[in-house]
């Protein structure tokens, strides 16, 4: 009898320490659980504000750039409506703008009717006093007012944005316009600007216009093509700023901070993959439990015994 009444007091005793083992095992697993749950949701929210304040950083840029490249543009407006019967002068003031600051790639004067009175750089002016047919020139002509295109394939075949201001003589008739492109396939000062990103993480920035078409993006060839499948794009013409966590139109679900440039009616867009993200979190859990698995496991023996 006394042997059962020891050997039950075993078996008790057994039990209570799985019981505490298989407790402090649930909890522990519970702790590493919760622990990852938040951290993960913080590197979330991080990653997202980051990517926000980028995103509105470069769009304040921009919104400078274009607003500074305007001004150029409507002081040499001033100019040229002085002198649009002189070709040589209005040659020279063409040259003057492109040369002022490398804003644009190319610079020019349209009057009313169309044609092409100057342009620069040199290797262009073969296309004086041609009429000018492209969607950027007759939206120009048609809106008599600072302008800031969508993006067109020009007479020269470059993918632009156009830039440009009207002319007007003293008696408040219109002459045309002088106009400053950017080729969104070719280095200026804007293509630099966009491009300056220094992470390494997967993140990258791309830039569109109202109608969701690419104006800026890592990968060239998809500049000028048009954003589908894409809920952000299709809804950034109406936000301000902000962030959102999505799929992108290749299926990778990413973080992204968003922003636009209000007189150019542009989004841009910064963000990075989640899978970049929260990958550092990975081996920081796993560290820890490489850490705390051991010690739990000598006080397990020390406890049994």
């Amino acid at each position: 009898m006394p042997h059962a009444k020891h050997g039950l007091r075993l078996d008790l005793r057994t039990l209570i320490l799985v019981l505490c083992a298989l407790t402090a095992v649930v909890m522990l697993c519970a702790s590493y659980f919760a622990s990852y749950r938040v951290q993960r949701q913080l590197l979330i929210d991080h990653a997202l504000e980051a990517n926000r304040v980028y995103a509105m950083k470069l769009a304040s840029i921009t919104e400078t750039f274009i607003g500074n490249a305007l001004q150029q543009l409507s002081f040499s407006a001033g100019v040229q409506g002085r002198q649009l019967g002189d070709a040589v002068a209005l040659q020279a003031e063409t040259e003057r703008v492109l040369n002022q600051s490398m804003a644009f790639n190319s610079t020019f004067v349209i009057d009313a009717n169309g044609v092409l009175l100057a342009i620069s750089p040199a290797h262009l002016r073969h296309m004086v006093g041609r009429h000018m047919h492209s969607p950027g020139v007759q939206k120009a002509l048609q809106v008599r007012r600072p302008l800031v295109s969508t993006p067109y394939m020009s007479a020269a075949n470059n993918l632009v944005v156009a830039l440009s201001q009207p002319i007007f003589d003293s008696n408040g008739r219109y002459l045309g316009y002088v106009g400053g492109s950017l080729y969104l396939r070719e280095r200026n000062i804007l293509n630099s600007l966009l491009g300056e990103h220094f992470y390494k993480d997967g993140s990258y920035l791309y830039v569109v216009d109202r109608n969701r078409r690419l104006l800026y993006h890592p990968d060239s060839q998809r500049v000028g093509t048009v954003v589908e499948g894409n809920e952000l794009i299709d809804q950034l013409s109406t936000l301000g700023s902000g962030t959102r966590q999505l799929t992108n139109s290749l299926g990778v679900e990413m973080l992204a901070g968003f922003a636009t440039v209000p007189s150019a009616g542009w989004g841009v867009v910064a963000q990075q993959p989640l899978t970049q993200t929260v990958m550092p979190l990975s081996h920081l859990i796993l560290n820890v439990v490489g850490t705390s698995a051991p010690l739990a496991l000598v006080g397990s023996v020390l406890l049994w015994w």
